[in-house]
């Protein structure tokens, strides 16, 4: 059996996997009883190991669920084999970090360990922080057609969203120094709290929008922009939203970001503003050009992200997995 585990608080939707996959899966969902997050990723790694027999596969949507339960594994010797869609491992210079990375570190080259990457430049910069050799799978993020929204016309020049990883300090110093652009904002509370008293007269700031009110405001924007602070996979649900409203992207020079917007798919800068300032002032002057670069990142979207390609590398992952443990 191939059990797979959804953390009900995550933003994404997975039952297209069951629709289009050709393996069985038995879907576990822990609890949110209790409001300590770490809590309920612990329950619920316990509740998929507790559903699961001997060998089976477990298939985590979140890295650090993937990795806690390998440790579980190991530790107690229960023999299943983890598959652990998206690594998501970023570098920071902190306790809490290191003791993860070296969680990441042993589990992550382990034979009944598998993972992906949504992009084989963060895959290798991933090894290149934790000192390892691990082989990983390219598995981009799945792009779905029901980000596209019907919007009037642009009432908004740049928008920029998101809930972590962004740079807001950059962004408020583009509205800043832009006046005659106008900059909508959608930010997380304590951010909004933050920038309360220092938001520039042509941007606006807003929180606690809905997806549907969120992705709307994109769409009744001329231009994306997603300066990132961090090298794993951040801003890609946002990027995906931008393709399928074909709206382009100006985004930070990341590992994960080249993977998806090069060779004319969106703009890759420094996180320097001058260069962000010429960036979108070209997207804004230049209509076509604009307009080709979102197409172009549409088209990519559809054929490399697609629900359908998402499902068949699970299902080539899953069989390689089933394949090497009746080996044994």
């Amino acid at each position: 059996m191939i059990y797979l585990l959804i953390d009900e608080n995550h933003s994404h939707a997975y039952d297209f996997i069951g629709r289009l996959s050709s393996h069985a899966f038995v879907e576990v969902r822990p609890s949110t009883n209790n409001s300590r997050k770490e809590i309920q990723w612990l329950s619920g790694v316990l509740k998929v190991i507790r559903s699961s027999r001997k060998d089976d596969c477990l298939v985590f949507v979140f890295d650090f669920q993937a990795v806690l339960a390998w440790w579980i594994c190991h530790v107690f010797g229960i023999r299943r084999r983890i598959l652990c869609i998206n690594l998501m491992l970023d570098h920071k210079d902190c306790f809490r970090n290191r003791f993860v990375s070296a969680m990441y570190r042993k589990a992550l080259p382990a034979v009944n360990f598998t993972a992906t990457v949504t992009s084989e430049e963060y895959g290798a910069w991933l090894n290149s922080v934790l000192g390892i050799s691990a082989d990983y799978c390219l598995l981009r993020d799945v792009y779905h057609e029901e980000y596209r929204t019907d919007s009037p016309a642009p009432s908004s020049d740049v928008f920029c969203g998101g809930r972590n990883g962004r740079d807001w300090a950059l962004m408020l110093q583009l509205a800043d120094s832009m006046p005659d652009v106008s900059f909508t904002l959608v930010v997380p509370p304590d951010i909004a709290e933050q920038m309360k008293n220092n938001v520039p007269s042509n941007a606006t700031v807003l929180t606690g929008l809905s997806s549907g009110e969120f992705v709307a405001r994109l769409a009744a924007s001329r231009v994306v922009c997603l300066p990132l602070t961090k090298q794993a996979p951040a801003g890609l649900i946002v990027l995906f939203q931008a393709a399928a409203n074909k709206r382009p992207v100006i985004t930070s020079d990341t590992v994960t970001m080249k993977s998806y917007c090069s060779e004319g798919r969106g703009v890759l800068l420094p996180n320097r503003p001058e260069a962000w300032k010429e960036a979108i002032s070209c997207c804004l002057e230049d209509k076509a050009m604009a307009s080709a670069m979102a197409a172009a990142m549409r088209d990519f979207c559809r054929v490399n992200c697609s629900e359908e390609e998402y499902v068949r590398v699970i299902d080539c992952l899953l069989d390689k997995v089933n394949e090497s443990t009746s080996l044994q």
